[in-house]
């Protein structure tokens, strides 16, 4: 598993050259993760019409506390997310794990909740 770092808006996305559209058609695809405080993070995919070369509308998921993307062991981009649900470990072995490459926002988040629980 290869985490993936920094991808945060349509901008700085990681991006996809030959991703399958429809039966016949190849096209790129961009992932980034989303952030909004006061809601959370969220993964964003989105892909480029081949025939007009536009982007079409990115498709959004489930705001989570906390999220990061990373490519799979056949190097699909994938992510995973951290809930205010699962308690505190969680957040421990994220921040442990991506201490070092965590974006603005989540190191915001993560102090938040350390002065929370003091």
């Amino acid at each position: 598993m290869k985490y993936l770092y920094g991808h945060t808006s349509e901008e700085t996305a990681y991006i996809v050259d030959d991703y399958p559209w429809g039966f016949r058609l190849r096209t790129k695809v961009r992932y980034w993760v989303e952030s909004k405080p006061g809601f959370g993070q969220r993964f964003c995919i989105q892909t480029m019409n081949p025939k007009t070369g536009a982007w079409c509308a990115a498709k959004k998921a489930t705001y989570t506390y906390l999220g990061i993307m990373f490519l799979d062991e056949n190097n699909h981009v994938k992510w995973e997310g951290v809930s205010l649900y699962a308690g505190k470990e969680p957040f421990i072995k994220f921040m442990e794990l991506h201490l070092n490459n965590l974006d603005e926002y989540q190191k915001d988040v993560l102090l938040k909740l350390e002065s929370l629980s003091k």
